[in-house]
């Protein structure tokens, strides 16, 4: 359970810094993912008092997975837009 309360701690202070800096579309993807990881943390907890109930388990997976796609949004996200050309 320790490194979902690290990640949630890592993402606040990201979401911190996002509003900060003013990146809206930074702002919206952590938020996605500061909701997501407290869904994780709560359905680990779930998990472990019921004896890893199989659903819970493949629920837990897939936002394990659409975490891993946000904080990559998330990088993507801070990158600066090439400027058009034409």
């Amino acid at each position: 359970s320790w490194p979902s309360y690290a990640v949630f701690g890592l993402s606040v202070i990201a979401l911190g810094w996002a509003t900060r800096v003013a990146l809206p579309r930074l702002r919206r993807t952590l938020v996605a993912t500061v909701v997501l990881v407290l869904a994780q943390i709560a359905i680990g907890l779930y998990q472990a008092r019921n004896g890893l109930p199989e659903l819970a388990v493949g629920i837990h997976m897939v936002f394990a997975s659409v975490i891993v796609a946000l904080v990559v949004s998330a990088l993507l996200a801070t990158r600066e837009e090439a400027p058009a050309q034409g």
